[in-house]
């Protein structure tokens, strides 16, 4: 019963690359292991784009999701914020529509005030 030579893979991961061609002319076990692993690497090449190509798409899929994610959040967020706080908001504005309502109701006018010309709705007055 004839042996099989077992070099082929120490040669291959530890051994330089005249070790292993030094070999491969001498043993015919290690030339059939040597011609799997190149049937085997070539498939692998062939395929690479394609797998590459849908590594790629599922990025950018997984990239979308995840700002939609957060800009989901962020708008839960601030309309949460927003409505917790619409009482003081609503008071707020109210205010300053009440105060521009007796500014224009009295004939104030900020440009007025700092002596600048004005017409007569109170606005910046050029000739």
């Amino acid at each position: 019963m004839k042996e099989i030579c077992t070099k082929y893979e120490s040669l291959f991961i530890f051994g330089t690359e005249q070790d292993l061609q030094a070999h491969l002319e001498l043993c015919p076990d290690c030339q059939i292991e040597h011609e799997k692993m190149q049937k085997v690497a070539n498939l692998v090449k062939e395929v690479r784009p394609l797998y590459r190509k849908k590594t790629f798409n599922n990025r950018i899929k997984l990239k979308v999701a995840a700002c939609f994610v957060i800009l989901t959040c962020s708008f839960w967020t601030y309309s949460y914020y927003i409505n917790s706080n619409s009482q003081y908001t609503n008071k707020m504005i109210a205010e300053l529509n009440y105060e521009s309502e007796l500014l224009i109701k009295d004939g104030h006018s900020l440009i007025a005030d700092q002596g600048l010309p004005t017409d007569e709705y109170g606005l910046l007055a050029t000739e």
